[in-house]
C-alpha cells in the first residue's frame, strides 16, 4: 500500500521549507550576529556584574530572558545597519543570502526536533490514558503519581481535575466523552494529536538524528500505536 503522509509529517517538511525561505530572505549575518547578542545578554546576567543580584526562581529565569532579548535586539540592530552597508555590493549581498539558507534550515530543524521532543515527553506523562475506552481509578492515580514526580506534567493535566476524576471513578469509570467534558485538552491530545504522533515517519528520523546533538539532543523512545 502506497504511504500516505499524516498531518505532523506534513507539517514537519512545511516548518524546514519555511526555515529555508526565512533564512534566504534573513541572510546568515544578521541571525548570527542576534545571537551573539543573545549569548552576551545571559553572560551579563548570570556571569557579569549582575550576577550577585539575580533573584532565585522564576524571577531569576525571567531576568535571562529579558537580558537575552534586550541583548539580541540591540546587537542585531546595529549588525543590520553594518550588514545593510555591506548589502551595497550586491556579490556580497546574494552570498549572505545563500549563506542564510542552511542557517535558516539547521534553525528550523531544531525547532522541529525539539517540539517533538516535547510532545514525546508529554505522551509519556499521559501513558494511562493511551488506548482506553475508560479510566478507572488506578489509571488516575497513575496520572497523579506522574505529576509528584514531575511537577512540569502539572502543565498539562490539571490536578484539581484528576482529583475530580478520581472520585467520580469510585463510583463508575469515566469514558472518555466524560474525560472530554473535565480536561478537553487530554481528551484532543489522545484523540488527534497522539494518532498523528504515532503514525509519522519523519518524526522517529527526526528524534534519531537529533538525539546526538550537543546540549539539547536526548535518547527518547518514540511512541508507537
Amino acid at each position: 500500500m502506497a504511504y500516505s503522509p499524516d498531518v505532523l509529517d506534513i507539517a514537519i517538511v512545511l516548518a524546514v521549507l519555511a526555515g529555508i525561505v526565512a533564512g534566504w530572505r534573513r541572510g546568515f549575518l544578521v541571525p548570527v550576529v542576534a545571537q551573539i547578542g543573545v549569548l552576551l545578554g545571559l553572560t551579563f546576567v548570570y556571569a557579569g556584574p549582575l550576577s550577585a543580584n539575580v533573584p532565585s526562581g522564576p524571577l531569576g529565569l525571567g531576568a535571562g530572558a529579558v537580558a537575552a532579548t534586550a541583548g539580541g535586539y540591540i546587537l542585531g540592530s546595529v549588525g543590520a545597519f553594518g550588514i545593510g552597508l555591506m548589502y551595497r555590493f550586491a556579490p556580497l549581498r546574494r552570498m549572505d543570502h545563500v549563506l542564510g539558507v542552511p542557517l535558516g534550515a539547521v534553525a528550523a530543524s531544531a525547532t522541529v526536533y525539539l517540539s517533538l521532543l516535547g510532545a514525546v515527553t508529554v505522551d509519556g506523562w499521559l501513558g494511562p490514558l493511551h488506548d482506553k475506552g475508560t479510566l478507572t481509578q488506578p489509571d488516575i492515580a497513575q496520572l497523579q503519581a506522574v505529576i509528584a514526580a514531575n511537577p512540569a506534567a502539572g502543565a498539562v493535566m490539571d490536578p484539581y481535575a484528576l482529583a475530580a476524576l478520581a472520585k467520580a471513578a469510585a463510583t463508575a469509570p469515566i469514558t472518555m466523552e466524560q474525560l472530554a467534558k473535565v480536561n478537553a485538552a487530554l481528551s484532543f491530545y489522545e484523540t488527534n494529536v497522539r494518532p498523528a504522533l504515532v503514525q509519522s515517519r519523519i518524526g522517529p528520523l527526526v528524534l534519531s538524528l537529533g538525539a546526538d546533538l550537543p546540549i539539547i539532543g536526548r535518547h527518547v523512545e518514540y511512541p508507537t500505536p
